[in-house]
């Protein structure tokens, strides 16, 4: 990460874990990680979310084992737990929450979901968004549960402050369409 005498700072951490998860490079976030950790800097909600995100689109990957899912979903669990404790003043945000549900539902393990993750929004009093119904639905999709798709969209629009997006709709209308 040293380039032309450059020190990175923790933004420069967090993009980098960014991309790892656009990539589902753990390998790579991992050296970022410990990177991070040489030079100091403190663990953020940022780079919790980025972390786990860097999960989320390793279980993605075509040829991803099982054993490997269950083990990005326990080391997720556990990031998860450490941010909670508050450490350097870290908050569960909305953000993070659904990047927990993003890995679950990329996993497609949504048993899991409905236990472990969907109970957290209520424990923190952390309301749903649209990338919430988002993640959902488009797990649900690939499972072809088309009734819960159809429950999550007809919750949604029940909100009078969410306004569907293009993803949103797109789910539904594949759902009706099926």
């Amino acid at each position: 990460m040293h380039v032309h005498n450059v020190m990175p700072d923790r933004h420069t951490f967090v993009a980098a874990l960014k991309a790892c998860a656009q990539l589902g490079d753990v390998k790579t976030a991992f050296d970022i990680l410990q990177e991070l950790k040489i030079h100091g800097f403190p663990m953020t909600e940022h780079t919790y979310n980025e972390l786990i995100r860097v999960y989320a689109g390793a279980s993605l990957h075509e040829h991803v084992k099982e054993e490997h899912i269950d083990m990005y979903l326990k080391d997720s669990m556990e990031l998860f737990k450490t941010l909670e404790k508050g450490e350097n003043g870290t908050e569960v945000n909305i953000q993070v929450l659904n990047s927990l549900l993003l890995l679950y539902s990329n996993a497609l393990r949504p048993e899991q979901l409905e236990a472990e993750v969907l109970p957290l929004y209520d424990k923190f009093k952390i309301k749903h968004d649209i990338y919430t119904y988002q993640n959902l639905s488009r797990m649900y999709l690939k499972l072809r549960d088309l009734d819960t798709i159809m429950v999550l969209w007809d919750k949604l629009r029940s909100k009078e402050t969410f306004k569907a997006n293009l993803m949103m709709l797109n789910t539904v209308l594949e759902a009706a369409i099926r």
